[in-house]
C-alpha cells in the first residue's frame, strides 16, 4: 500500500522555474525534456522493482536480463540529464567563470543533475508507503527545486562554478 500523492510534478515545476527568467521557447525545450526524465525514472524504478522481485523468487537468470534493461536505462536518462545541461548551457551564453575567482559560486550538481534529482524524489512521493515518508520527500522535493532555481540565477548571471562533469559509470549499448 502506498499513500503516495506528491502535489508537485517536476517538468511543470522546473517550467515555471524557467518562465521568470528566460524565454519560453527555451523554457518549453527543458520541460520537455525533464518531463522525458521523469518518464524515464519512473521506468527505472518498475525495472528495479522487478528485479528485487525475481532475486526474492530465485530467478538469477532473469535478474541478468533485467539488470542489462536497467543499465541501458541508466543511459538514456544520463543522456537526458546532458541534453538538459546542453540547452542551459546555450541560455547561460557566456561560460563558466575563472575558476575560484571573487564571482564564482561552486554547486556540486549540474542543473540537469538537480532536476534527475527532482524527478527522483518526485516519483518518491508518488510511490510513499505512509504519511512520514510522504512529508520527508515532499520537504527534499521542495528544497531540490530551491536549489534548482538558485543554481540556474548563478548560470545566468555567469557565477555558476560547476563540478567536472562525465565523470558517470559508462554504461555499453
Amino acid at each position: 500500500m502506498t499513500v503516495g500523492g506528491c502535489r508537485s510534478v517536476a517538468h511543470a515545476d522546473v517550467l515555471a522555474v524557467l518562465r521568470t527568467r528566460v524565454d519560453d521557447g527555451p523554457a518549453r525545450e527543458v520541460e520537455s525534456a525533464v518531463r522525458t526524465l521523469s518518464a524515464q525514472n519512473e521506468h527505472q524504478w518498475e525495472l528495479e522493482d522487478e528485479s528485487r522481485r525475481l532475486c526474492a523468487a530465485a530467478r538469477f537468470h532473469d535478474v541478468g536480463v533485467v539488470k542489462a534493461l536497467i543499465d541501458d536505462s541508466n543511459g538514456r536518462r544520463l543522456e537526458l540529464v546532458h541534453d538538459i545541461d546542453r540547452i542551459v548551457a546555450s541560455l547561460a551564453g557566456a561560460g563558466p567563470p575563472e575558476r575560484g575567482g571573487s564571482r564564482s559560486r561552486r554547486f556540486s550538481d549540474s542543473f540537469g543533475q538537480l532536476c534527475d534529482r527532482l524527478t527522483v524524489e518526485a516519483t518518491r512521493c508518488q510511490r510513499a508507503p505512509d504519511l512520514e515518508f510522504l512529508t520527508l520527500a515532499e520537504e527534499r522535493y521542495h528544497h531540490l527545486l530551491a536549489c534548482t532555481a538558485e543554481l540556474l540565477d548563478a548560470l545566468l548571471a555567469g557565477s555558476a562554478e560547476l563540478a567536472p562533469d562525465r565523470l558517470h559509470k559508462i554504461y555499453p549499448r
